[in-house]
């Protein structure tokens, strides 16, 4: 008997079926796949509905939004100017937009670009402000222009910020004269034969062929809340057919946009200190066992999605979730490890396993900018917790460290040496430094609240308000041990909070789905004359006592 061998492609084919089988569900949300590895193999399916309420399959024709994968978009619909020297990247971005004033006004267009302005993250905000209470679409301008301070200097550090990315929409608008939705259809998608795609800036809008988005509720999927304005930083429906033509595009010959702006939009940012970051403009360019990819993801409630490039492989990947339990980021890289299997030089990443370092989780670590980080354990794996949200893993180590990746987590790379960890384990009161985006920082462990969060709140009881967010935080008495906020748009939110020290909380929603951390400042005299509340991208808002004059 002859034994036929099997083609490679068949094998990948077979290994990626098995690889996406659990999402096959003709009753639940599911996800579009496509894969190219090589000039021959292509892997197109979809897996579950595209509408649970209407029955409808996902397929590779199904249009489906991709979130922040629409930032590489802007950049280059910004750069397409550039190159007809109607607008400098490098000019302060107040140069196009009077409305940034002072200090938001100085970072540039590029830094706007690169997630180095320093700004805070106007979705974060809106979210502090309002939940999911439908704001106007003027009202991220409105907080950028309200912001009195940065995070950190321009070009200093690199933190994830979608508000940048509306601002130049609005750039693109106001030099192009076109809508920014008409501008990247007529001088990116048209160009590239991206039939199916689209800037849809409104949830609300009907769009023919595009999957819903869906939220489990116990035994019940629901439409999930709707951000009423998506712009630059996330207004892109499209198929994985027309992703696979862009990843092409992007690791080929260029048909839109010259040698040089693909270089400078490719160019990982370098912050001042020197150090290299993994971000460019909208997309993360970094080193992925050995080979250099080009990668982006996208998220949004009922919604994420992910797309990768190998140029040296001709490898592309597309992933759009429409409401599964499952992360498209991890299974792309899977589907990756799959198709280059024995093409890599390096390892796959080791990650960082819970019962190798079970003094860390538990603990709590604050640092004066307003970052607070935690650990905590996920199914054996040792997670990291920012601004109290749930535990990720996303840890992973080597020799020397322990680290998270800024691709993966939008902040850092952040970095633990063993040595620092031994020390803290032997020594907990003298802290635990962390090296961010390549600088050291110390932070201070929190001592568990020696009051209960009632009392602590109890003492703190009053009224704050934000100029920046024109919002309100209420602190009662009474012994349900709850906060208060309500912005210009939403009604009274309450929050349940929990002590972590005896000056730092966590605020977690009636629904779970909002986590902040919030301080509370107090004074000499023991009252408290205002607060701060952190997010991830979204730090040191601060809130001033209404009810009480310091003097």
């Amino acid at each position: 008997m002859v034994t036929i061998p099997q083609r490679p492609e068949t094998r990948q084919a077979e290994a990626l079926d098995h690889l996406f089988s659990g999402f096959n569900d003709s009753n639940a949300p599911g996800m579009i796949v496509a894969v190219r590895s090589g000039p021959e193999f292509i892997y197109r399916r979809g897996f579950g509905l595209a509408s649970v309420q209407h029955g409808l399959a996902n397929t590779p024709q199904t249009r489906i939004r991709f979130a922040s994968i629409t930032k590489q978009f802007t950049c280059l619909a910004l750069m397409l100017l550039a190159e007809e020297s109607k607008v400098d990247i490098d000019a302060p971005v107040s140069t196009y937009l009077p409305r940034f004033r002072g200090p938001a006004g100085e970072a540039t267009l590029r830094q706007f670009m690169t997630h180095t302005s320093g700004l805070r993250c106007t979705l974060e905000l809106g979210s502090i402000a309002n939940g999911y209470a439908p704001q106007p679409r003027d009202w991220q301008e409105q907080a950028q222009s309200r912001q009195k301070g940065l995070q950190y200097d321009p070009g200093a550090e690199q933190l994830y910020c979608n508000g940048t990315f509306v601002a130049i929409s609005d750039v693109i608008e106001k030099i192009s004269g076109e809508t920014f939705p008409d501008f990247t259809r007529r001088r990116i998608f048209e160009p590239l034969a991206m039939f199916d795609t689209d800037i849809v800036e409104n949830d609300h809008e009907m769009v023919p062929g595009l999957a819903s988005a869906h939220v489990r509720n116990g035994e019940r999927w629901e439409r999930p809340p709707v951000d009423t304005e998506i712009r630059g930083d996330g207004g892109i429906v499209s198929t994985v057919d027309d992703m696979l033509r862009w990843l092409a595009h992007l690791r080929g010959t260029k048909n839109v946009g010259t040698d040089t702006t693909w270089e400078e939009l490719l160019a990982p940012a370098t912050l001042a200190s020197g150090f290299e970051t993994t971000y460019a403009m909208g997309i993360k360019p970094h080193s992925y066992r050995g080979v250099e990819v080009f990668q982006h993801s996208g998220g949004l409630f009922g919604l994420n999605a992910q797309i990768i490039s190998v140029p040296e492989h001709e490898t592309d990947i597309v992933i759009a979730v429409n409401g599964a339990a499952a992360s498209a980021t991890q299974l792309a890289f899977s589907a990756l490890d799959n198709c280059l299997s024995g093409k890599f030089s390096e390892a796959a990443r080791r990650r960082a396993r819970t019962a190798d370092f079970g003094y860390l989780p538990g603990h709590h670590f604050a640092h004066s900018s307003g970052v607070l980080l935690s650990f905590g354990d996920v199914n054996g794996l040792l997670g990291l917790s920012q601004m109290h949200m749930l535990p990720a893993p996303v840890l992973y180590e080597d020799e020397q460290s322990v680290f998270a990746l800024f691709e993966e987590i939008g902040f850092g790379p952040l970095v633990w040496l063993k040595s620092d960890l031994a020390n803290f384990e032997n020594d907990p009161d003298a802290g635990l430094p962390v090296t961010i985006a390549g600088k050291k920082h110390q932070m201070n462990l929190l001592e568990k609240p020696a009051r209960p969060c009632t009392a602590i709140l109890q003492a703190a009881a009053g009224a704050y308000f934000s100029e920046e967010l024109d919002a309100t935080v209420a602190i009662s008495a009474s012994e349900d041990c709850q906060v208060a906020i309500q912005g210009d748009y939403s009604g009274v939110r309450r929050f349940s909070a929990f002590a972590i020290s005896d000056r730092h909380l966590g605020l977690v929603s009636e629904d779970g789905a909002e986590r902040y951390s919030m301080e509370i400042d107090v004074a000499a005299d023991g009252i408290s004359w205002g607060l701060w509340i952190d997010t991830h991208r979204a730090r040191r808002v601060r809130f001033d006592r209404r009810d009480g004059d310091r003097t």
